[in-house]
């Protein structure tokens, strides 16, 4: 793997489902540019966001899946298909007080696979993460940290190299 690649992004990218806190229906937002990334590289994303419609990436293409409001809200049989909550990822694009929130609620479901896009954390949100006993793999830090639109191709590639091929994950 190469040595600049955080170890757990492709991690990460070995999930069959992904949630994408923070999404956005605004362009010009993180949380739209994270979810056309998603959607461009056929993962399956669900955006959530407690007040906003589901983003769309052209007027004429709808969102492959509902907005959800709250990690909790997202429909069961989602989960079931990609093997349970430890078998989903979760990308962070939100302000840090919201970040914490998001964190417990992922804690409380058994989210393992966290990724806080640069902004979105704080130290207390770092804290939260490795001082606790979870076993689980978070990618923030490292000066303003690792972002998916940067990153996630490179760590995308490992993930399809680990699991024996180029096609989908």
């Amino acid at each position: 793997m190469p040595t600049n690649l955080h170890p757990q992004i492709p991690t990460f990218f070995t999930s069959r489902l992904y949630l994408l806190s923070g999404a956005s229906a605004n362009p010009r937002k993180y949380g739209h540019k994270l979810y056309t990334w998603y959607q461009t590289h056929s993962l399956r994303i669900i955006p959530i966001n407690p007040r906003q419609p589901a983003p769309q990436i052209h007027a004429s293409q709808p969102a492959s899946l509902p907005t959800c409001t709250s990690l909790g809200s997202v429909p069961r049989e989602l989960i079931a298909s990609a093997g349970g909550w430890g078998n989903v990822s979760l990308s962070i694009v939100t302000p840090p007080r919201v970040t914490r929130e998001t964190l417990r609620e992922a804690r409380d479901l058994g989210i393992k696979r966290v990724w806080m896009q640069p902004g979105a954390w704080d130290q207390q949100c770092v804290c939260f993460v490795y001082g606790g006993e979870e076993d689980g793999q978070m990618i923030a830090g490292e000066e303003e940290g690792w972002c998916v639109l940067v990153h996630g191709e490179e760590g995308l590639r490992e993930a399809r190299k680990r699991v024996g091929g180029e096609g989908k994950l």
